[in-house]
C-alpha cells in the first residue's frame, strides 16, 4: 500500500449487531450478487442509511469466500489520476500482488492512460477465483465526465466475478436504463430504504431502548416517513425528555424542519461544555483530538470525542484506530448555524494555523480563505508558496485560485507574494498578469532600504523578467537578465538556479544551440530535484526531450521522458502531462497511432487539470496531426480551433505566429489551401 494514500478511505464502516437488522434489504442485495448482476445502485437523499445497509450486508456475508474492497469518495477524487490511484489501491485489498503485470507503469507508481489502466484491471480481475465486491461510497461527489466515462467502460466490460456497488445521493450518468433492461442491476431507492413500521418500532424500542408504546413508535415512523436520520434524532431527543407523550404529540414538520427541531432538542440535553465543543468544531471537515484542542482550548478533547461517539451523536470514525473523525454532514451543517460570522472567522484562522504548523499546507490555505480575512489569508499564502514543497505538485490552477481570492491591493502590499504571483501566472501562461505583478514588485523595491532581502528580491525579479523575455523571443534581454540573476543568487537556492538554467535552455533553443539547450535543461532538472520540486524537475527533463526529438534522437528523448516520469515517484501530478504529450508525439512519429492517442489525451487532461495550458496546446497540436493522418479533417480542424483559442488567450505575438505557421502547414496537408494562403499573405 502506498504510504501517501489516506488509508481511512478504504475503511469499511463497522456495523454493530445491536443495530436494527434489515433482512428484506439484505435479501435483495444477496439476490443481485448470486445472479451475477454487474451493479448494485443504492440511490437516495442524505440520511437514508445507504452506507449503513451496505456495511450490514458485508457483515452478513463476510464468512463467505467473497472478497471485499471499499473506497469512500470525496470531492478531491474528481481528479482522474487521484480517482484511479485510489480505485486500484482499493482493489489491492483483494490481493496485494494485484497489478504486478503492469510493473512498467505501477512501479513508478503513477498510472497509465485510463483506458490502458482499465483494460489491465479487467484482465487481472478476470483470472481471480473468487467474487470481488467493490464498493464506491458517496459516488455523487464525482462530477468529472472523464471518470463517469471510464467507469461506464469498466461496467460494460467487467468480468462476472466482479460486483460493483455504488451509493449515491443522485443517479450517476451511467447507462442505467440499459443495465435495467438487461437485468444487470439491483436498485435500492429511498422508498426501499425507508424504515417500515415494524423496523421503526424495533429501532426505537430495541436499538434506542426507548420506553414507548408501539402506537407511539408507529406515529413517529409516519411523521418521519421512515427517514433513518429523522428516527435517530427522535430517539436521541426522547432519551432525555421527561414527557415523551407530549413530545410525540407535538412533533411534526418536513424533513428540513425536523432536522432543525430535533437537533436542537438533542443538543439541549448535552452538557454546556459539550454544546460549546460541538459548535466550535463544527467548521472542520475532519478532526482529531489535537486539532479540536487547538480550536476549543480544552485539554480533554479526546474524552469529549469518546463521549460523542458513545452517545452516537452523529460522529463518524475515519480509521480503525479512532484518531480521525468527522460529523455527519447534516449534523455539522446544523451546528455551524450556531456560530456568528466573527466566531466562524476566528475558528477558521485557528484551524488554518494548526494545519500550517502540521505541514498540511493546502488545508491551511483553505481554512484561511474561509475566514474571509484577506490580510490573514495573504500572510498564510505568502508563507505557503515560499515552501518548495508547494511548487512540487505543479498544480498551478490551485495556486492561481488562491491568488484570485485575494484583492489586488492586498497583493500590492506584499512584494514577496507579488513576486510569487508573477511566477505563478507565468507558469499558467497568463503572461500579461505576470508582467503586471513584476512591475508592481519593481515599484515596491524602489521604496525599500538597501538590505540582503531587497537584493535577493531584485535578483529574482530580474530572473523572472528574463523568463518572460524568453516568451517574447527577446533573446539578448533574457540572457542578460538571467546571467545577472545567477550572479546574485545564493548557491544553496537550488530552485532559483533551476529556473535560471531553464531560462538558459530556452535561450539556447531559440538560438538553435540545441546541444547547449539540452545541457541547460538537464542542469535545471537536476537543480530542481535538489530543491525537492518535482514539477520543474519533470518539466525541464521533458523540455530536453523535445529538443532531442528535434535532433532526431527519438529513443534518447523517450529515455529522457521515462527519467522524468521516475521523478514523480508516488505522485501522479500535472507536469506528468508533458511527459505523456512528448511520448505521445514520439509514438506518432513511429506511426503507433493508438498508443499516441492514449498518451496525448491523458497528457492533455493532466495538463488542463493543473492549469499548464502551454503543455495542453502542445498535446492538442499533436492530436490535430493525428486526426489529419487518420483522414479526420473535421476533427483535425476542430482541435486546431481549441488550440488557437488557448493561444489567443496568452496574448503573446511570437507564440501566436509560430502556432499559426504550424496550423498553416497542417491546413496544406489537409488540402485546405485557402487558410494557408491567407496566412502566407
Amino acid at each position: 500500500m502506498n504510504p501517501r494514500l489516506l488509508t481511512t478511505k478504504f475503511y469499511i464502516p463497522h456495523w454493530r449487531t445491536s443495530d436494527i437488522a434489515r433482512p428484506r434489504l439484505i435479501e435483495q442485495l444477496d439476490t443481485g450478487l448470486h445472479e451475477s448482476k454487474k451493479l448494485t445502485l443504492i440511490s437516495a437523499p442524505a440520511g437514508y442509511g445507504k452506507t449503513t445497509i451496505v456495511a450490514e450486508w458485508i457483515t452478513s456475508i463476510r464468512n463467505s469466500s467473497d472478497r471485499f474492497c471499499w473506497l469512500s469518495l470525496d470531492s478531491a477524487d474528481n481528479d482522474p489520476g487521484r480517482f484511479f490511484t485510489y480505485f486500484l489501491a482499493a482493489l489491492r485489498h483483494v490481493d496485494e500482488a494485484f497489478g504486478e503485470k503492469q510493473q512498467r507503469f505501477f512501479s513508478l507508481p503513477q498510472l497509465p492512460p485510463a483506458t490502458l489502466l482499465i483494460d489491465d484491471l479487467l484482465n487481472d480481475l478476470s483470472v481471480l477465483n473468487a467474487t470481488v465486491i467493490l464498493v464506491l461510497d458517496d459516488y455523487h461527489v464525482i462530477t468529472n465526465p472523464a471518470i463517469h466515462e471510464a467507469l461506464e467502460y469498466f461496467v460494460d466490460h467487467q468480468p462476472p466475478c466482479v460486483h460493483l456497488v455504488l451509493t449515491t445521493r443522485q443517479d450517476p450518468p451511467l447507462p442505467l436504463a440499459r443495465l435495467r433492461a438487461r437485468r444487470q442491476m439491483t436498485e435500492l431507492r429511498a422508498r426501499d430504504l425507508r424504515f417500515t413500521p415494524v423496523e421503526a418500532r424495533h429501532f426505537l424500542i430495541e436499538a434506542m431502548q426507548l420506553n414507548i408504546a408501539e402506537d407511539a413508535a408507529n406515529a413517529l415512523e409516519e411523521r418521519t416517513e421512515g427517514w433513518a436520520v429523522g428516527l435517530q434524532l427522535v430517539g436521541l431527543a426522547l432519551q432525555g425528555t421527561a414527557d415523551a407523550e407530549r413530545f410525540i404529540k407535538t412533533f411534526s414538520g418536513s424533513h428540513r424542519y425536523v432536522l432543525d427541531y430535533l437537533a436542537e432538542e438533542v443538543i439541549a440535553q448535552q452538557r454546556e461544555d459539550v454544546r460549546v465543543f460541538l459548535s466550535q468544531t463544527s467548521i472542520l471537515d475532519q478532526f482529531n483530538a489535537d486539532l479540536c484542542s487547538a480550536l476549543t482550548g480544552r485539554a480533554d478533547s479526546q474524552l469529549i470525542i469518546d463521549h460523542l461517539e458513545k452517545a452516537n451523536l452523529f460522529i463518524i470514525p475515519l480509521d480503525d484506530e479512532r484518531v480521525w473523525y468527522r460529523y455527519h454532514h447534516l449534523f455539522g451543517d446544523y451546528l455551524a448555524t450556531w456560530l456568528n460570522e466573527s466566531e466562524q472567522a476566528a475558528l477558521y484562522k485557528t484551524a488554518s494555523a494548526w494545519h500550517e504548523a502540521n505541514e498540511m499546507l493546502p488545508e491551511a490555505v483553505r481554512y484561511a480563505l474561509a475566514s474571509g480575512d484577506h490580510d490573514f489569508s495573504a500572510g498564510v499564502i505568502d508563507r505557503v508558496v515560499n515552501q518548495n514543497t508547494t511548487w512540487s505538485s505543479g498544480n498551478i490552477a490551485l495556486l492561481c485560485a488562491w491568488l484570485d481570492a485575494l484583492p489586488t491591493q492586498v497583493l500590492q502590499a506584499r512584494p514577496q507574494l507579488s513576486l510569487h504571483a508573477s511566477r505563478i501566472f507565468y507558469l499558467a501562461s497568463q503572461f500579461e498578469l505576470a508582467e503586471k505583478h513584476l512591475a508592481q514588485v519593481e515599484d515596491s523595491l524602489k521604496t525599500l532600504p538597501e538590505s540582503q532581502e531587497r537584493e535577493q528580491l531584485q535578483a529574482l525579479t530580474m530572473l523572472y523578467s528574463g523568463s518572460i523575455a524568453c516568451v517574447h523571443g527577446e533573446i539578448e534581454q533574457a540572457l542578460e537578465k538571467t546571467i545577472f540573476a545567477q550572479s546574485k543568487l545564493p548557491k544553496d537556492n537550488h530552485l532559483a538556479h533551476a529556473r535560471a538554467f531553464f531560462n538558459l535552455g530556452q535561450i539556447c533553443e531559440l538560438s538553435d544551440q540545441t546541444d547547449q539547450a539540452v545541457n541547460n535543461y538537464l542542469l535545471s532538472s537536476d537543480a530542481a530535484r535538489a530543491a525537492g520540486v518535482k514539477f520543474l524537475a519533470i518539466q525541464a527533463r521533458c523540455s530536453a526531450a523535445q529538443v532531442q526529438i528535434s535532433q532526431g534522437h527519438l529513443s534518447l528523448a523517450e529515455q529522457t521522458c521515462w527519467e522524468a516520469i521516475d521523478f514523480a515517484a508516488d505522485d501522479r501530478i500535472p507536469p506528468l502531462g508533458l511527459a505523456y504529450v512528448v511520448m505521445g508525439g514520439i509514438a506518432l512519429e513511429r506511426n503507433d497511432l493508438q498508443l499516441a492517442e492514449q498518451l496525448l489525451q491523458d497528457g492533455i487532461a493532466l495538463s488542463r487539470q493543473g492549469g499548464l495550458m502551454d503543455n495542453a496546446v502542445l498535446g492538442l497540436s499533436s492530436i490535430a496531426r493525428l486526426r489529419a493522418y487518420l483522414g479526420d479533417v473535421e476533427g483535425a480542424l476542430a482541435t486546431v480551433q481549441d488550440a488557437r483559442a488557448i493561444i489567443q488567450a496568452f496574448g503573446v505575438p511570437l507564440m501566436a505566429s509560430h502556432a499559426e505557421a504550424f496550423f498553416a502547414r497542417l491546413n496544406l496537408y489537409l488540402g485546405q489551401r485557402q487558410p494557408a494562403d491567407q496566412w502566407a499573405a
